[in-house]
């Protein structure tokens, strides 16, 4: 594992990097806003550990830690295609469910592109 060496400065990250880490606060915010109140705690937790990931992405330039979050994503996106296609139907759902399916569909989609561009990889494999 790389481990950080320099104290990293925000400006010295590449515009992709420093938008990645506005997303995930942001990925963070929405959902906490949009979880059921019985849900709270559970979704601070995971917000927590999801924004901390990205800094340790941001600290380190690990390459394991980018594939890792892209995989987290798109395991959870299958999981919703998954249960709106064969457990949903039928079933009640509240207000803010379509809301929470594009909120999942729009984090991988923005946090997959950010993390893939040309100018985080350059700077991941420290070619910039």
């Amino acid at each position: 594992m790389q481990f950080l060496t320099e104290r990293p400065r925000y400006r010295a990250l590449p515009w992709t990097v420093r938008l990645f880490l506005c997303a995930a606060l942001l990925v963070a915010a929405c959902a906490l806003a949009v979880s059921p109140r019985q849900f709270l705690a559970h979704a601070a937790l995971v917000g927590a550990v999801y924004v901390g990931t990205a800094l340790l992405f941001a600290l380190t330039r690990n390459d394991w830690i980018r594939f890792g979050f892209s995989a987290a994503h798109f395991i959870l996106s299958g999981l919703v295609v998954y249960g709106l296609v064969f457990l949903l139907p039928g079933r009640a759902t509240d207000a803010l469910f379509p809301l929470r399916v594009v909120l999942i569909f729009g984090a991988t989609l923005v946090t997959t592109a950010l993390l893939w561009h040309p100018d985080t990889g350059r700077w991941v494999l420290r070619r910039d």
